[in-house]
C-alpha cells in the first residue's frame, strides 16, 4: 500500500482516482489546488504525487517545478485533458502522463511501475 496525493481542481476526477486508487490498495490524500500540495507533503509523507496541470491558485507546472526543487526523489505523475500541456510537463520532469479522460488500468500501471522503482 501506498500514500498517493491527488491534486486536482475537479472533484469528480479526484473522486474517480480516489476510488480507483483506494480499490487497488492504496492511501489517497487529496487536494483541490497546488497551494496545499507544500503543507500535505509535510504532514502524510506521500510515495507519489498526481498532479492536474490546470487548476486555479497554483497550477501545475508551478506545483511541478516547486516538488522537484524541494522533494526531487519524489515521483510526479501529470495529469491533464490537453495534451500540450503534459508534454510541458515532461520537459520539467514528471515520471509519467495521463491524458483526461483517464483510464483506471493505465493510471494503475503507472503507479505500479513508480512504487516498483522507489
Amino acid at each position: 500500500m501506498a500514500k498517493i496525493l491527488v491534486v486536482d481542481d475537479d472533484k469528480l476526477t479526484r473522486m474517480m482516482l480516489n476510488d480507483a486508487l483506494s480499490e487497488a490498495g492504496h492511501q489517497v490524500i487529496e487536494a483541490d489546488d497546488g497551494k496545499k500540495v507544500a503543507a500535505l507533503l509535510k504532514q502524510h509523507f506521500p510515495h507519489i504525487l498526481i498532479t492536474d496541470i490546470i487548476m486555479p491558485d497554483q497550477e501545475g507546472i508551478e506545483t511541478i517545478l516547486q516538488m522537484k526543487r524541494e522533494h526531487p526523489a519524489l515521483p510526479i505523475i501529470a495529469i491533464s485533458g490537453h495534451y500540450n500541456y503534459l508534454k510541458m510537463a515532461e520537459a520539467f520532469g514528471v515520471n509519467a502522463i495521463l491524458l483526461k479522460p483517464i483510464d483506471e488500468a493505465q493510471l494503475l500501471n503507472k503507479v505500479d511501475e513508480l512504487l516498483a522503482s522507489l
